[in-house]
């Protein structure tokens, strides 16, 4: 998967799909007229704390307020000397005294503490991000963890369902299905802003009507050299209600699954993990050459606090609905499936926790062939426009093999 994900980079940035050079840092920290910025966080804080880089000619009494990924005041630092600072969260009213040797004492507190007993705060900081910010790791945003999630499934069981195999066929069937998208954000006033994401389903019908699918799923997001790393796995069951064939051109389907996974970013300093699912409402109409396919689904998803793992403690503050719907027109002008173009859209919605991005509307267009009985492919293209002028634009390749 890895390999799928830089291929897809590669040829976002051969597009040139987003602007090459960052407008503006994804940290900011100014301290006594001084300031530095970048997209290392923890660097820019150790800085401060040890009085180097841009603020090696403090005083010894300094305050420092943090910018974080475009969240003004996010985080205070008070120090009344290199050995004593105390360090605010306006947004949650967490504030903490770290009082040491020296300044190497106290950064190696403040570590150590937001990684094992104040790792609940940092979690608490980040759910407040997720509705100030569009580039929040986890969720609030089109490309943030739970819409990664609820995406993959929308498209997987909603628009994503094809034409169901022959309706007379009882043996059943099998499917491999595997995707990858690269492409790049708008989200002002940052720049330089990268995403690819990809998935692989296995599974298929072994009894008329329902089916078993596993899905593996990632995405990789470049926000001006800071990596984010997202993964999760999905279990899902697709029943067929109604089924085309003979007389009867309607398509139904409905599609439980459970979702579990989460993300993480070191140069951010976040990360998490939820567990989560829903369902996908799919209904298709086939008029010879023409399908229609309308689908609405709903998904939810909480955090899970994993504990302690290699010393340091992961919490995760999420709760969050998210609804999908949306209408695809697909054509298929050779007959056979052997070709088809098709368009369409949907609208997300962010029902939980406030979001950044409330809702977006998600145009796409796509081409696609079946190269042998059992293969197609699919490429496609797909946006998101939410509001704060927010904007994605992605390439899709697909592949999928039945059997």
């Amino acid at each position: 998967m890895t390999l799928v994900l830089r291929s897809v980079i590669v040829i976002a940035l051969a597009l040139g799909l987003s602007s090459a050079a960052g407008a503006r840092e994804l940290f900011i920290l100014e301290a006594g007229g001084a300031v530095e910025a970048g997209h290392d966080l923890e660097e820019i804080v150790d800085d401060f704390i040890l009085r180097r880089g841009a603020f090696g000619g403090l005083p010894l009494s300094a305050d420092g307020t943090l910018d974080y990924l475009g969240v003004a005041n996010a985080i205070r630092f008070t120090a009344a000397s290199p050995n004593n600072v105390v360090v605010s969260i306006p947004s949650t009213g967490f504030s903490r005294a770290f009082v040491g040797t020296s300044p190497d004492d106290v950064e190696d507190q403040i570590e150590e503490f937001f990684e094992d007993d104040g790792a609940d705060e940092l979690a608490e900081f980040y759910e407040q991000t997720s509705s100030r910010t569009p580039l929040a790791l986890l969720d609030g945003n089109p490309r943030s963890t739970t819409a990664l999630f609820a995406r993959g499934a929308f498209d997987r069981f909603g628009l994503g369902a094809l034409r169901p195999h022959d309706p007379d066929d009882d043996g059943g069937h099998f499917d491999l299905f595997a995707d990858a998208s690269g492409g790049g954000v708008d989200a002002d006033p940052f720049e330089d802003l990268w995403v690819a994401d990809a998935s692989l389903s296995i599974g298929g019908e072994f009894d008329p009507g329902v089916g078993l699918y596993f899905t593996g799923m990632g995405q990789y997001r470049n926000y001006d050299h800071a990596d984010i790393y997202d993964a999760g796995v999905e279990l899902a069951v697709p029943i067929h209600i109604l089924r085309p064939g003979g007389v009867n051109p309607v398509r139904w389907m409905l599609t439980p699954l459970v979702q579990t996974g989460g993300g993480a970013s070191r140069e951010t300093l976040s990360g998490g993990y939820m567990v989560g699912g829903g369902g996908v409402n799919s209904f298709g109409l086939n008029v010879g050459p023409l399908e229609v396919t309308f689908a609405n689904s709903i998904f939810y998803y909480g955090g899970v606090d994993l504990g302690e793992i290699e010393d340091i403690s992961i919490d995760t503050e999420l709760d969050q609905w998210i609804t999908r719907n949306g209408a695809k027109f697909a054509i298929y002008p050779l007959g056979k499936e052997r070709l088809w173009l098709e368009g369409g859209a949907s609208l997300t919605n962010f029902l939980g926790t406030h979001a950044a991005i409330d809702w977006y509307a998600s145009p796409f267009a796509a081409v696609g062939v079946k190269v042998l009985d059992f293969v197609r492919m699919r490429l496609g293209w797909e946006s998101d426009f939410g509001d704060s002028d927010y904007a994605a634009h992605t390439a899709r390749l697909d592949f999928g093999f039945e059997f």
